[in-house]
């Protein structure tokens, strides 16, 4: 299964999602770490809840504060998994957009000034860097900012963006002036 797919009501509109590979990486990975903290949250209301001999107060409150972390981690975990299957990027012949399930940046190609390579979580990978800053929408546009979202379009996860390759063509045939300038 391709990572790529034509629009049905807009026939010039191309729409990427992550690769099966990619996508299926993100959710084994999210859902054993999701699994694994839902049994830790399981373990430590348990013990919290357990008859016993009463805790002093301060063990009560590390109780609470890793539990609280825990709860974090877990929303970190299914974070990832719903960004695997719903984070996508479209390619039209004047906007470019970039969609998780978070927010949705928008702009018009005349608004990308390069591609560029910047470090993107744990990796390194190629972007659509944009001249001025787009105001992102969606639930919750203030996470944008945290990963530079505003400033920048990823792109290297859906596929090669030089050479050939269905993205590298997508983008020679939208945004030829992108394909002739080095990476900066």
């Amino acid at each position: 299964m391709s990572g790529r797919s034509l629009h049905p009501m807009q026939l010039d509109q191309v729409v990427y999602y992550l690769p099966p590979r990619v996508r299926n990486t993100y959710l084994i990975a999210g859902g054993l770490g999701a699994i694994i903290i839902f049994i830790c949250i399981v373990q430590f209301i348990i013990i919290w809840i357990s008859p016993g001999p009463s805790f002093p107060f301060v063990l009560h409150a590390l109780l609470g504060i890793g539990l609280l972390l825990l709860l974090f981690a877990l929303f970190a975990c299914i974070n990832v998994c719903v960004n695997a299957v719903t984070t996508r990027l479209t390619l039209a012949p004047q906007t470019v957009a970039y969609v998780t399930f978070w927010y949705r940046v928008a702009t018009t190609w005349q608004n990308i000034e390069r591609l560029g390579i910047v470090q993107i979580g744990g990796g390194i990978g190629e972007v659509l860097v944009l001249r001025t800053p787009v105001t992102p929408t969606g639930w919750l546009p203030a996470y944008a900012a945290l990963v530079q979202g505003d400033r920048i379009i990823p792109i290297s996860s859906f596929g090669k963006v030089r050479g050939e390759s269905p993205l590298a063509n997508d983008l020679k045939r939208f945004a030829p002036q992108l394909c002739d300038t080095p990476h900066a």
